[in-house]
């Protein structure tokens, strides 16, 4: 009786593994992701600047598929000591070059401010967009990132 029932145990569990592999196989049940390659080094970039912008602006897109996390730097002037004006920054992020998304905002920043701020990467590009509050005032504006592991 018990050599019979060890038999079974052997059959059905080789039968659940063949189930397994199947289902692997086919696609039913994902196997692990590869491991996405990291950069130890940090990446100081420019991802967006300009002097008397009187528009929203969007900057240089930057490839940022080894990177998890960005430490930026924005500043923002104001052309006139009386002019007034806000700006938001966004970080904005594409799998697909030119399909941009909004990322993580950074809303009011107003004129002669300078601002820290770390915002998570996605995708593959990374690139700054500014919106102005107002169109009358020209700002002159810059948004540095160091890119980096978040481990790092």
């Amino acid at each position: 009786m018990l050599k019979t029932f060890s038999r079974y145990f052997v059959v059905v569990i080789l039968a659940c593994g063949l189930i397994i592999l199947a289902f692997v196989s086919i696609g039913l049940i994902e196997a692990a992701p590869e491991q996405q390659d990291v950069n130890d080094t940090p990446l100081t970039v420019n991802i967006l600047s300009g002097s008397g912008i009187t528009s929203d602006t969007s900057g240089t897109a930057v490839v940022a598929i080894n990177y998890g996390i960005g430490d930026c730097f924005a500043n923002v002037k104001g052309l006139t000591e009386t002019a007034i004006n806000t700006a938001t920054f966004i970080v904005q992020h594409a799998v697909v070059s030119g399909e941009w998304i909004t990322g993580t905002t950074f809303a009011g920043i107003g004129s002669n401010t300078t601002l820290f701020l770390t915002a998570p990467l996605y995708g593959r590009w990374t690139r700054g967009y500014v919106y102005l509050a107002n169109s009358t005032y020209p700002i002159t504006l810059s948004l540095n990132c160091v890119l980096k592991n978040r481990a790092n």
